[in-house]
């Protein structure tokens, strides 16, 4: 009986490791500033690209409960210089945590 026990207990799908709080935040402040960018019809598509790149991976890890999409109200008038350089400046801050937190565990002796 034990072992069989064991078989189903392996063949059940491992539950994904919980995402780090600040990281979640950090995401829905990208979705707002990509939002910006796209509500001015700024060129944000490199950036763009780099944000659905480090989501993707951060949904493959946490599972996309943890990184939804969101929807953000729409904003003022406003440039797509300032839009852009803030949505840059974040970016990288936020593929920092991305990367930080999608290093593997290190294994348990």
């Amino acid at each position: 009986m034990s072992l069989l026990a064991l078989v189903a207990l392996l063949a059940a799908p491992t539950a994904a490791p919980e995402a780090p709080p600040g990281l979640a935040f950090g995401h829905i402040r990208m979705q707002v500033f990509q939002h910006r960018a796209h509500e001015l019809h700024c060129p944000s598509a490199e950036l763009d690209a780099q944000f659905a790149a480090v989501t993707r991976r951060l949904r493959d890890r946490y599972g996309k409960k943890a990184f939804p999409d969101h929807k953000v109200p729409s904003g003022g008038a406003g440039e797509c210089w300032s839009v852009l350089s803030v949505y840059r400046v974040n970016l990288a801050d936020f593929r920092k945590l991305a990367e930080a937190a999608l290093i593997p565990p290190a294994p348990r002796n």
